[in-house]
């Protein structure tokens, strides 16, 4: 009767728990992706923890199953209850008045504890029922055999941690120093992103002044998580002594084309030169500026296709930016008539069809250059400006064909 009851609330909490119904009342409410993972985890661990209950039972293990169960019962009611209490909390919230940005910013402080606080009560509750399996004196065979691999395997791994790599460095803590410095990369990324979005965008600068901002904050964490890890792993002056040493043999060898592009990128945020947004075309590559990385610039093409440019390029080569301040950019279409046909007619179709066009900007005004003249030809440019300088070759695209259907339906194209 007992296991049939603990199978049937085992069938109930778990469609009280399902995607759907959870998704609905508990992860979509929550802001933070950390929260919304963290519940789902808490879910996830009790229903493994409640099926893992049913093995005892099945396996004949009295003890052991009540045990089990009574622990799954314990974690179950702490999910639970940490359910009630938000639930209790958002409706206090509520009728005391509390709406919008306060509100979320207590749900996220409240939902960050009372997880917290249940991830610690399930811990303490296994826990508990390790050591009571473990120092039970009625413990299975299997149980004590799996104890007993597990020390041996925990002896194994703890004499690995504390070999002596020299300098009074060890594995473990060099370890801990390599996971200081990659973190720093983590770190950097959701620093610059919050400084980006909500520091910096409340400031006049400009969104390329604000990315040189975060982008420099970016690289004076990661140094400094290098030289934290260092510091983590045991590092002594002879040990970076050795290590600019290297860099040094690294910058002989092979290391000047890093250094250059890492440089170069800092020389372009502030130079700004080239500038988030920007039309440009260099390497025989033409588009927009996605963006200005450590290495190199990420440039998007007409084409829609990625393109990765080193940044040393940019201060040793020569760069077309086809983005001035102000955005606007001469474009000519040239146009050939006979030679004679009225000049002053043709000028006049050109400048209308231009003015026509809705890139064309209509000051500065479209214009005509009289290009040359031979016995039987007029070669013309039509110059217009447009602000759309990234789409100047569909625009030139478009002119031409206005240009050549208008001169053929008069006879004046040669």
């Amino acid at each position: 009767w007992n296991l049939w009851l603990f199978v049937a609330s085992l069938t109930g909490i778990r469609l009280l728990l399902a995607p759907s119904f959870l998704a609905r009342f508990v992860l979509s409410r929550d802001v933070c992706a950390g929260l919304r993972t963290a519940w789902g985890t808490v879910t996830v661990i009790c229903l493994i923890a409640a099926a893992l209950a049913l093995a005892p039972v099945f396996l004949s293990l009295d003890n052991l199953a009540r045990m089990v169960s009574g622990t799954v019962w314990d974690c179950l009611s702490a999910v639970a209850a940490a359910f009630a209490v938000l639930w209790v909390i958002e409706l206090l919230l509520r009728r005391a008045g509390v709406q919008g940005r306060l509100l979320a910013f207590f749900n996220y402080v409240l939902r960050a504890v009372i997880i917290a606080c249940v991830f610690v009560s399930v811990g303490f509750f296994w826990w508990g029922l390790a050591n009571d399996v473990v120092l039970s004196p009625d413990a299975p065979d299997f149980i004590r055999q799996a104890v007993d691999a597990l020390a041996a395997s925990w002896s194994v791994f703890l004499r690995g941690w504390g070999y002596d790599l020299g300098s009074g460095m060890t594995a473990g803590r060099l370890v801990w120093g390599l996971m200081c410095f990659i973190a720093s990369f983590w770190v950097a990324s959701i620093t610059k992103k919050l400084f980006n979005d909500h520091l910096l965008s409340r400031t006049p600068m400009d969104e390329t002044t604000r990315l040189t901002f975060s982008t420099v904050l970016g690289y004076m964490i990661v140094v400094t998580g290098f030289l934290v890890g260092l510091n983590v792993a045991g590092s002594s002056l002879k040990n970076l002594a050795l290590l600019a040493g290297a860099i040094t043999v690294g910058l002989g060898f092979g290391l000047q084309n890093v250094v250059n592009n890492f440089v170069s990128s800092l020389m372009i945020h502030f130079s700004r030169t080239i500038r988030v947004g920007d039309y440009i075309e260099v390497a025989g590559s033409r588009g927009k500026v996605a963006d200005i990385g450590f290495r190199n610039t990420r440039i998007t093409t007409d084409d829609g296709v990625t393109v990765l440019v080193p940044n040393g390029a940019f201060v040793g080569g020569n760069i077309v930016n086809w983005t001035n301040p102000r955005r606007q950019t001469r474009l000519h279409v040239p146009v050939t008539v006979l030679r004679q046909a009225d000049t002053a007619v043709v000028m006049r179709l050109l400048v209308d069809i231009a003015a026509a066009h809705k890139a064309i900007l209509q000051t500065p005004h479209p214009a005509v250059e009289i290009k040359s003249v031979t016995v039987d030809k007029i070669g013309m440019d039509l110059l217009a400006w447009t602000g759309t300088p990234e789409a100047i070759s569909g625009t030139i695209g478009d002119l031409s064909l206005e240009i050549d259907k208008t001169l053929r339906e008069k006879n004046l194209l040669a």
